[in-house]
């Protein structure tokens, strides 16, 4: 599998992929911040009258095209993270590259990279 981009529960997808099978991994996980999380998709059209202004002054309409939300709260979230870290490290070949980033409510930022050695250990 080459240059290959999955969007979802990376779980399921780490789970059915070869061990030692990819060059690069980013996991950007929901972050535990005990709110809801929302993102309202949009898009603008021209119009006279619209409620925002654009390049060159020119007036734009928003319409909204939908929402999406979710509670951010786990109960236990090193449960949640652990079985998605460790099948990271799974399928990570000898020179590949792993990038973890975390921002929680008991800890502001966390960010850890790491590779895996020839003889098999994380570095």
């Amino acid at each position: 599998m080459e240059n290959t981009i999955f969007f979802g529960d990376n779980l399921p997808i780490l789970k059915n992929m070869k061990a030692e099978s990819v060059d690069l991994i980013y996991i950007d996980p929901p972050f535990n911040t005990g709110r809801l999380q929302k993102r309202t998709q949009i898009k603008t059209e021209r119009a006279e009258t619209g409620d925002r202004t654009g390049f060159s002054g020119n007036r734009y309409q928003t319409i909204r095209l939908g929402s999406r939300e979710y509670l951010d709260i786990f109960d236990d979230y090193l449960s949640f993270l652990e079985p998605r870290l460790v099948e990271a490290y799974r399928i990570l070949g000898h020179m590949g590259l792993c990038i973890f980033i975390s921002i929680t409510v008991k800890c502001i930022i966390a960010s850890c990279c790491w590779t895996r050695s020839s003889d098999g250990r994380a570095s």
